[in-house]
């Protein structure tokens, strides 16, 4: 089963309007079990409401497109379906704090995704979510590890300079040094001070105690 094209209203003209793409890979997201991104639309139940199949319509309904890097996203019911009053012109950071797989956290009363945390801190958002999900830690600890200064680094795409992985405090190098000694494996320890394991073992390498 595929996109009904008898459902989907267009006129001779309309393959050239700057909209039409968009409207027309809104509705193979949904119902083209074929397209890859179908499980995250289609297989979720999402669905194109009956007045967009005209494509007509769809263009008086929405807003202006502000730029070629803004698209369509479903906003603010991300679980809901493509219709007037649930979609947006949103940029690829505003998309990925609006994707059903990111979660809200509130720390010392500052509320923001877990994407958002991760990109203020310097971390990737894998990082933060394993100290949560994977080494049991509290929001607040996983917010709070200590770091130092960090570098910056520059968005090979964008272009635009962010934070880079932020340099372990010494206390907690001291800290990798203690749980080594006490017999924990680099995966353990990496679990225990937020960092990759790969990074324990260059410190503990650097400092003799591989």
């Amino acid at each position: 089963m595929g996109v009904n094209r008898a459902k989907c209203k267009t006129r001779a003209d309309d393959h050239s309007h700057p909209l039409y793409s968009i409207w027309w890979s809104m509705h193979v997201r949904c119902y083209n079990p074929n397209n890859k991104r179908w499980h995250r639309y289609g297989g979720r139940g999402i669905k194109v409401c009956e007045r967009w199949n005209v494509f007509e319509n769809f263009v008086a309904d929405v807003p202006p497109r502000p730029s070629k890097q803004h698209s369509l996203d479903r906003y603010p019911n991300k679980d809901g379906n493509y219709e007037p009053g649930n979609v947006r012109w949103a940029t690829r950071r505003e998309q990925g704090n609006n994707t059903s797989q990111n979660v809200l956290l509130t720390h010392q009363g500052k509320t923001q995704t877990l994407t958002e945390w991760a990109r203020e801190l310097g971390l990737s958002k894998g990082t933060l979510w394993a100290r949560i999900n994977k080494s049991g830690h509290s929001i607040e600890r996983a917010l709070s590890l200590q770091t130092q200064a960090r570098p910056w680094s520059q968005n090979r795409e964008s272009k635009e300079w962010r934070p880079g992985r932020k340099l372990l405090s010494e206390d907690a190098k001291k800290r990798i040094f203690e749980l080594r000694k006490a017999g924990k494996t680099h995966r353990q320890i990496a679990d225990e001070v937020g960092v990759g394991s790969s990074h324990v073992g260059k410190i503990l390498k650097a400092g003799g105690t591989a």
